[in-house]
């Protein structure tokens, strides 16, 4: 079965929200895609015509147990870099800027959470190989083609929940 994966970004436009401005993203991994809080769901296609869709990749599956190796959890964006180094977690410079360094897997832009695994935060970001989105591509990362990232990026707000489920 061929499944795909997205991001789903929801406005919250209710007066309930109105002191929330900025977009909702919420990534189900079980299911391999991701759905706005305001629909109820139980299972199956999601019947939704709110929210903005974008295709993405999350982290591969365990060899053992076959779960997304993405965590789960309800995380806050921390951080927001416009053409991200690659550095290890010694600190050592992997790759250069996307668009001087093709290798950079960070893509054009990162958006830092609050989740930290062997020194490496979780992260919504670019990629250098948008063919293998959508699909199980990374570590532990939330991957997107670069024009999504980037479009993605300008609405998004330090602060802002990301829920993982």
């Amino acid at each position: 079965m061929n499944r795909t994966f997205f991001l789903v970004l929801l406005f919250l436009t209710s007066p309930l929200w109105a002191d929330q401005p900025s977009p909702k993203i919420v990534i189900f991994l079980d299911d391999l895609f991701l759905v706005d809080t305001q629909y109820d769901y139980t299972g199956g296609d999601p019947q939704i015509d709110k929210g903005v869709w974008l295709r993405c990749g999350v982290g591969e599956k365990g060899e053992h147990d076959g779960v997304s190796h993405t965590p789960k959890g309800k995380f806050k964006v921390i951080y927001k870099a416009k053409d991200p180094i690659y550095v290890d977690v010694h600190g050592k410079l992997i790759a250069g800027p996307f668009k001087t360094d093709l290798g950079n897997v960070y893509g054009t832009r990162i958006i830092g959470l609050s989740y930290i695994r062997h020194g490496r935060h979780l992260c919504i970001h670019g990629t250098n190989e948008p063919e293998l989105i959508p699909g199980y591509v990374s570590h532990m990362c939330i991957r997107l083609r670069n024009e999504d990232v980037e479009w993605l990026y300008d609405r998004v707000q330090i602060g802002d929940e990301v829920d993982i489920r």
